[in-house]
């Protein structure tokens, strides 16, 4: 038996507000955009690549939008992806797989393992947790995602959050993000 909503927020909402991983540059590096929704997205505070190509509009993730909560969530200026967007844990809850409580527990032990792989990453205000993954992406390819207790522990908690984003959120973006940093770097 589910225990009664103190707020008038549908369970989908509830999930959204407190999860946030969408938005806070934990799960993607970017998100995009309409061509025509880039002068509200510049209104609003997004950062939009003046490099981005007609029909491949972007903007940055982190949200600047996002402290905790996302402060536009009711804004009808708000890019169209950050209302269509909807993780395999928010489908799961909508499809009445997983109750909000269920839902909320995953996203507080996801947040734990990310902040539990923060300490081994290099303090840089400048990256967004994905980019600061991609190179632990990189060694897990090479080697086959075949970790063992000899390897270095830091590869091995990076393949379970990722395998977690995959299972939990249906993220695969990050592999393509990957190949992005790769040619780059």
């Amino acid at each position: 038996m589910t225990t009664q909503r103190k707020s008038n927020r549908s369970s989908s909402e509830e999930l959204c507000i407190e999860c946030g991983l969408c938005c806070d540059g934990h799960l993607f590096t970017y998100a995009s955009l309409k061509d025509d929704e880039v002068p509200d997205a510049l209104d609003l505070g997004l950062t939009v690549d003046a490099q981005n190509t007609p029909g491949e509009r972007y903007f940055a993730l982190p949200c600047p939008l996002h402290d905790g909560n996302c402060s536009i969530y009711k804004d009808p200026r708000k890019p169209e992806k950050c209302s269509s967007y909807k993780c395999q844990l928010l489908n799961d809850l909508e499809a009445n797989k997983i109750v909000i409580e269920q839902a909320l527990k995953e996203v507080r032990h996801t947040k734990a393992m990310i902040a539990e792989f923060k300490h081994f990453l290099p303090e840089d205000a400048n990256k967004s947790f994905c980019i600061e993954l991609l190179p632990y992406l990189d060694t897990l390819e090479r080697a086959g995602i075949k970790c063992d207790a000899e390897e270095d522990q830091n590869l091995l908690k990076a393949g379970i959050l990722l395998a977690h984003y995959n299972q939990q959120f249906g993220v695969t973006q990050l592999f393509t993000n990957r190949r992005k940093w790769l040619s780059q770097h």
